[in-house]
């Protein structure tokens, strides 16, 4: 998004710069450090995955200008504005993000019902993270057995007579995440479920919610104790896994590469102790946690959340290259007394190469009521809100909110609006390289005070050309 505002005239610097700065650190990255990957692999007889080549090419020129752009034109004052490509990658943290605003605004304005939600994460053992990273069918069957098993625990909890012609229909939004701090490989879940259930009957066309009763640490706990056992067995019933393919080994080699130094909270012990968390268990690895929710009131909270779940896995605003190359990267929060991971450019471009989901890898699925086939889920979905000026509502699909759109839902910028108070139009798209250089020449010349004018006429002393 600082790529859009710093295209427009009227975008201040702290708009813009560091953004711009951050975001050219990934890019920059693989700019000048993939041929070398390809090279070293290429000369241990190793190949790169042609969607993970691709992915970093499309990312290595995203936002670059000088590789076309469409061209703006403001319908006040005519002042030109240009607005560069973008790559549309899941691993691009500017284009994920405006993936998770986008994502988010259709969840809270067209499918989440307004009951009160609940946010559930599930982690497992780490080689088994590790596996289901990498191995499509295996992780679809995992991600079907946790929802089983959250889905008997809010019946549970719904304590309450059902008819015959009655059901009980749970619901779950799950996105899959491949990442953690650090640029780590890390494949968890985090799941949006409704504090309740709906109940349905043949008879009836109107859907009620009931709500459920309040969640305990014993339930919590009865919940991991239940998805260890289903999953062993599930893993027992499949026998001995399959190797995985040789493109998912040199991924997982890229994954395994270490930061060169780490830096320590000073005075702070190198391994804290964990502290107590309320409706959190573990059980040999397998770990649920249940103390987000959401108000069914709170809309902005909810949609708050739904960015948070559908987050990029580079964070830009802490990472940053120092001046001998080396990239830096921010913890959120001290791990084992580390705040701060260094690594050299190879190591964390290969860790970026991990991180790139396979093809057919989807990241965001829905069960239960919100299911596409579900008899219940023209019910429960809520009408969509009228737009305002600051609020724009998010379009039925497959149609998407532009970046416009996206900015002034999230940000509260309209950045069509021009200075002068005139809105900027498309006037182009262009790509050919002679005429983006020459239009980028215009524009600057034409916004730069000090700038030669034209010349509007002969000056006295000038040479004078006589033909006969």
């Amino acid at each position: 998004m600082g790529t859009y505002l710093a295209a427009c005239p009227g975008a201040t610097a702290s708009d813009s710069d560091t953004d711009a700065r951050n975001e050219g650190v990934v890019a920059g990255l693989v700019r000048d450090v993939l041929p070398r990957l390809l090279d070293r692999l290429s000369s241990e007889g190793r190949r790169l995955p042609r969607f993970v080549r691709s992915a970093l090419e499309a990312m290595r020129d995203c936002g670059d200008i000088t590789a076309g752009f469409v061209r703006l034109e403001c319908t006040g004052c005519r002042a030109p504005a240009v607005v560069p490509f973008s790559c549309k990658q899941r691993i691009c943290a500017t284009c994920s993000g405006r993936m998770m605003s986008e994502r988010a605004a259709h969840l809270v304005d067209r499918v989440l019902p307004e009951v009160r939600w609940r946010q559930w994460v599930v982690t497992f053992p780490w080689e088994l993270s590790r596996r289901l990273a990498y191995d499509r069918d295996l992780a679809g069957a995992v991600v079907r057995v946790v929802v089983r098993v959250l889905f008997e625990c809010q019946r549970r909890r719904c304590d309450t007579a059902v008819g015959d012609d009655e059901r009980l229909h749970p619901s779950a939004v799950v996105w899959i995440q491949r990442f953690s701090d650090g640029a780590g490989l890390f494949f968890h879940l985090h799941l949006l479920l409704p504090d309740g259930v709906h109940r349905a009957s043949g008879d009836r066309l109107d859907v009620d919610f009931l709500p459920a009763g309040a969640l305990s640490d014993e339930q919590v706990q009865r919940c991991v104790t239940d998805l260890e056992r289903r999953i062993g067995r599930l893993l027992r019933r499949r026998g001995v896994l399959p190797t995985l393919g040789s493109d998912a080994q040199l991924l997982l080699t890229c994954a395994d590469a270490a930061p060169a130094t780490t830096r320590r909270r000073p005075g702070g012990p190198a391994r804290a102790r964990r502290r107590v968390v309320p409706l959190c268990a573990e059980r040999n690895g397998f770990r649920l946690h249940a103390a987000t929710t959401v108000d069914a009131g709170d809309r902005p909270g909810l949609e708050r959340i739904c960015r948070y779940l559908a987050r990029p896995a580079l964070p830009l605003d802490r990472i940053s290259r120092r001046a001998d190359g080396a990239i830096v990267f921010d913890l959120k929060r001290p791990r084992r007394g580390v705040t701060r991971m260094v690594f050299e450019p190879l190591a964390f471009l290969a860790r970026i190469c991990s991180l790139v989901p396979p093809p057919g890898f989807h990241m965001t699925r829905f069960y239960g009521g919100l299911a596409a086939g579900s008899p219940i889920r023209a019910a429960i979905v809520p009408a969509p809100p009228q737009p305002t000026p600051d609020r724009p509502t998010a379009p039925k699909r497959p149609a998407t909110m532009g970046w416009a759109d996206l900015l002034q839902r999230v940000f509260e910028t309209d950045i069509t609006r021009c200075a002068c108070g005139g809105t900027f139009r498309i006037v182009a798209a262009i790509r050919t390289p002679t005429v983006v250089e020459a239009i980028l020449a215009a524009i600057v010349l034409s916004t730069n005070p000090n700038a030669r004018p034209p010349p509007v006429g002969r000056h006295p002393d000038d040479p004078v050309l006589v033909v006969d």
